[in-house]
């Protein structure tokens, strides 16, 4: 991305959840049908309205609206810096924890499914697949697939900046988890 496509970037926000559970796992989204990048699988989040007066502010209201989490439900951890993707935004990242049960109200008009995906599964290389486009032969793009759930885009992206923050993070024995 050059650095007139940087300036020109909507903002948006979203949220990398760790599900705090017996087994960790990654809270996903599938976007409704009907809506730009129906069916993709994505981190809860959106846009950043004018009235936002932070990135996490923005996710935090997102958070809500999508899936019905508040802020309290949530423990902020960090933030990766900015993504910005080929088509015109900057994502900012955050990754927070939720303690189990979490319950989850769905606005059907955004968000058409939640699933939980156990790290572990985003913790083993060999499950990325790299695909060059075939309507793009210099473009390649990460996927992984975790039973029917198919991860590409900025999601993985993302998804491969955990892990390798992870990587650099863990213990002695080799154990982040």
């Amino acid at each position: 991305v050059g650095a007139a496509q940087k300036r020109c970037a909507r903002d948006a926000s979203v949220l990398i959840l760790l599900m705090d559970d017996a087994e960790p796992s990654v809270l996903l989204t599938r976007r409704a049908e009907g809506i730009r990048y129906g069916g993709h699988q994505v981190f809860p989040g959106g846009l950043r309205d004018d009235e936002d007066a932070s990135a996490q502010v923005a996710m935090f209201r997102e958070l809500d609206e999508e899936i019905g989490l508040a802020a309290e439900d949530i423990s902020i951890l960090g933030r990766f810096a900015d993504y910005y993707t080929h088509t015109g935004y900057r994502i900012a990242a955050f990754v927070g924890t939720a303690a189990p049960p979490v319950t989850v109200s769905l606005n059907a008009a955004e968000v058409a499914a939640v699933s939980y995906v156990p790290l572990r599964a985003f913790c083993d290389a060999s499950r990325y697949e790299l695909k060059v486009r075939s309507q793009s032969p210099r473009r390649a793009n990460f996927h992984l697939t975790f039973n029917d759930i198919h991860i590409t885009g900025p999601t993985i992206s993302l998804l491969i900046s955990l892990y390798q923050a992870l990587a650099r993070n863990a213990g002695p024995n080799g154990s982040s988890l």
